[in-house]
């Protein structure tokens, strides 16, 4: 009984994939690539499994394609900046503020690490 409502059923949505994908929980783009041809087509496809993603392979391809997407777009947004690079010299007023905080703390370093 119940396979006989499922070419039914498609007949009733006129074929609209989308309103089938959305109101039967099937997958959108399986539905496109393995278009049904009639209503038995459609069922007999629906019924062996054919428009029944993995979710969560699914969700991963559908991330992948988002971040790709995302990071292209933020790519384009980005501006070339200058890198400084530290010499390795050490600077008189850095000596002097670790010198002030190790008197500060009676040269005790564990102190010093807090």
């Amino acid at each position: 009984e119940d396979v006989e409502e499922v070419p039914r059923y498609y007949s009733m949505a006129g074929g609209d994939l989308d309103r089938i994908a959305e109101s039967l929980g099937l997958s959108r783009s399986l539905l496109e690539q393995r278009k049904p041809t009639d209503p038995f087509d459609f069922a007999r496809k629906l019924l062996q499994g054919m428009f029944s993603a993995d979710q969560t392979e699914e969700a991963k391809a559908q991330l992948r394609n988002t971040l790709k997407t995302d990071l292209t777009e933020q790519k384009a947004r980005l501006k070339r900046s200058e890198t400084k690079e530290a010499s390795g010299d050490l600077q008189a007023d850095d000596v002097k503020a670790i010198a002030g905080l190790y008197t500060q703390v009676g040269g005790k370093l564990e102190k010093l690490a807090m």
